[in-house]
Formats: C-alpha cells, sequence, structure tokens
C-alpha cells in the first residue's frame, strides 16, 4: 500500500491533475509505522521541515495511522 502512494504520489508531481503530496504523504506515514529505520529518518526529516510535520499529523490522524 505504501508502495502506491509513494507511486502515485510521484505521478501526481509530474502530471498536474493528480494531487501528489497528499499520496507522497500518505505513502511516507504507512511506511514509517512498518519499518523503524525509515520512522527515524522521518522523523528527523519533520524536525527539521515544521509545514511538513503539520501536513503529516493530518494525514495520520485522517487515515487513523497508528505506531
Amino acid at each position: 500500500m505504501a508502495g502506491v502512494c509513494l507511486s502515485i504520489g510521484i505521478v501526481g508531481v509530474v502530471l498536474p491533475l493528480v494531487p501528489g503530496v497528499i499520496f507522497l504523504v500518505a505513502g511516507l506515514a504507512l511506511l514509517s509505522s512498518a519499518n523503524t529505520l525509515f520512522a527515524n529518518w522521518l522523523d528527523e526529516r519533520l524536525m527539521r521541515y515544521p509545514k511538513m510535520q503539520e501536513c503529516f499529523v493530518q494525514v495520520k490522524t485522517r487515515f487513523f495511522i497508528t505506531q
């Protein structure tokens, strides 16, 4: 599922009709809940970019993804 979301997100960055950012964030959220190494990497990025953290939290709460 994470791979599908990331793939759609990458396509969405290129094509203007597909919302790419939301799928990229959803894919990252799914990966972070499955892999601790990726979760640590993502936590470092979220501390560096607070706006990305706000979007990430909204997606996690909307899709009920828990760790």
